[in-house]
């Protein structure tokens, strides 16, 4: 690894999230992208939809008048909630440059195996470590994210079915028990996060399942031009629950029509595959839940590979409210889609136990796209560690050095520090430190809080000066970019002596801040 200071020179210095930062994170929350990623200028098109209970976010922003009509950001956040459920918020990861704050979960998992050969025809186990690198020469590794995080038990309250013939070219049907009560971040507004009211206002009246439910149509997708339609709908199901349905290449009358098929227990929506079609193997996520997203560049190329241990349910929640096409490469059945403006390409697939999709810019055409696709390659420990030493990588491993030069004067116990230092999966330096400051700040704003609540102006000024004295501490290092945007605005909160903002800064919190 390089010295902390020469990694750091090489690093723009923010002082604090612009607009359009605050925009990309609040992009993880309600699972639609900026269209341009505000460091790098790239566009990004992406609208891969998670359920995550760690979710960090940072400021407000109002997404109702940005990036695409409102009908569009609700069928997006229909499409979350078709999928994987709002028990938990939804959330986006794996932007190159991201400053996601999704910390690693606290405790030791069991041992991942680190498998080597093809990534597209290698059957990967849930709890393995994928270090992927295009085998095509030229390519340069400039950002490597991952996180592990709560199970999400929607996935086992799902349905998916697919039609007959290539996966990607038939219809889709995925339907799922959705919580009433969105759990969001206290500055949430729902022009951010749509309720499941202002979904049902949006949405056009229609009879299913023997009570009146909001349907939503959209009969050619708007990025692509492939003609769908794509069908979103919902209903009450009980008090706390709803019914959420996506149907892909299916009329409005087809989604109702299977949709009165489907049986509800309490807890779980069931239902046969009818004729013509058959259910894709749905699972409960893994109590070690995984998430990466790498990003490679050659000259004007940029092509990122996003993954997670999540299976055939995680790849539905990549294709349920968009049209895709079937390519096959390797011999694997892949789901195509590729946007009319700017040459943005998505192919999506599946590898053993986890799902991945890769992000394409710059490429000639999908047979460009499909030769590095079929590059990338499963690589042991070293060799992924040289190809990430020039943007700094930590490894997975014990880094108790690192995390205590963030952590030291925080109000946590040994134990979290030690939770928070226990990598299992591999990132970039600056990564890191943003999941370090996150669980920092979490524990210093709780502590600001306080203090602002029990007026007590001494401990508060001490606390702004533990934080201060944390920026202080890492200007110069990769974490300063996470110390000047997310400790700044702790400080700023404990100024104005605003309570509710130093515990709103960061929410919700990492669990090894939160059992500290």
């Amino acid at each position: 690894m390089h010295e902390i200071n020469d990694f750091a020179r090489r690093r723009p210095n923010v002082a604090v999230l612009s607009d359009d930062e605050r925009d990309l994170l609040w992009a993880r929350v309600v699972g639609a992208t900026p269209s341009v990623d505000p460091i790098t200028d790239e566009p990004h098109h992406e609208a891969h939809l998670h359920g995550a209970t760690n979710v960090a976010v940072i400021g407000r922003v109002d997404r109702s008048t940005r990036h695409g009509s409102r009908r569009g950001g609700l069928l997006a956040a229909a499409a979350a909630v078709a999928v994987l459920g709002i028990g938990a918020t939804a959330a986006l990861f794996g932007r190159s440059n991201s400053k996601s704050l999704t910390p690693a979960a606290a405790g030791h998992s069991a041992a991942a195996i680190t498998p080597t050969g093809p990534l597209l025809t290698t059957r990967l186990p849930a709890i393995s470590d994928p270090l992927i690198l295009p085998s095509q020469p030229g390519w340069a590794m400039t950002n490597a994210f991952a996180a592990q995080m709560l199970p999400n038990d929607q996935f086992s309250r799902a349905v998916a079915l697919v039609g007959d013939g290539p996966t990607y070219d038939a219809p889709l049907f995925a339907a799922s028990v959705a919580k009433t009560e969105i759990s969001e971040s206290p500055n949430a507004t729902t022009a951010t996060i749509p309720t499941i009211d202002a979904l049902f206002a949006e949405g056009q009246p229609v009879q299913v399942a023997g009570t009146t439910g909001a349907v939503f149509v959209t009969h050619v997708d708007d990025n692509s031009g492939i003609a769908g339609p794509m069908v979103s709908l919902l209903w009450k199901l009980d008090a706390g629950h709803h019914a959420v349905v996506n149907g892909v290449r299916l009329s409005p009358d087809q989604v109702v029509a299977m949709a009165n098929q489907l049986t509800y227990d309490g807890t779980t929506l069931t239902m046969a595959a009818p004729e013509g079609f058959r259910s894709l193997p749905l699972t409960a996520a893994p109590a070690d839940w995984r998430h990466l997203s790498y990003v490679f560049t050659q000259g004007d190329k940029r092509f990122e590979v996003v993954g997670d241990n999540g299976g055939m349910s995680s790849l539905i929640g990549t294709i349920a409210a968009e049209v895709r096409t079937t390519r096959v490469i390797d011999g694997v059945e892949t789901a195509v889609r590729v946007d009319k403006a700017g040459g943005h390409i998505r192919i999506s697939w599946l590898s053993g136990e986890w799902s991945f999709y890769a992000m394409a810019d710059g490429f000639a055409n999908v047979d460009d796209v499909a030769q590095t696709l079929g590059s990338l390659t499963l690589v042991d420990p070293a060799s992924f560690e040289t190809a990430g030493r020039d943007m700094g990588l930590v490894m997975a491993g014990d880094h108790r050095d690192l995390a205590e030069r963030v952590l030291s004067g925080a109000p946590l116990s040994d134990e979290a520090i030690a939770a928070a230092a226990d990598l299992q999966m591999a990132m970039s330096l600056d990564n890191y430190g943003f999941q370090l400051f996150s669980g920092a700040a979490c524990a210093w704003g709780s502590q600001l809080k306080n203090a602002i609540d029990s007026d007590e102006p001494a401990f508060r000024d001490q606390t702004i000066a533990e934080i201060q004295a944390a920026i202080d501490r890492n200007i110069g290092t990769p974490f300063e970019r996470a110390a000047t945007q997310i400790a700044t605005l702790l400080i700023q909160s404990g100024q104005a002596n605003d309570a509710a903002a130093s515990v709103n800064v960061i929410a919700p919190c990492p669990i090894w801040s939160i059992n500290r």
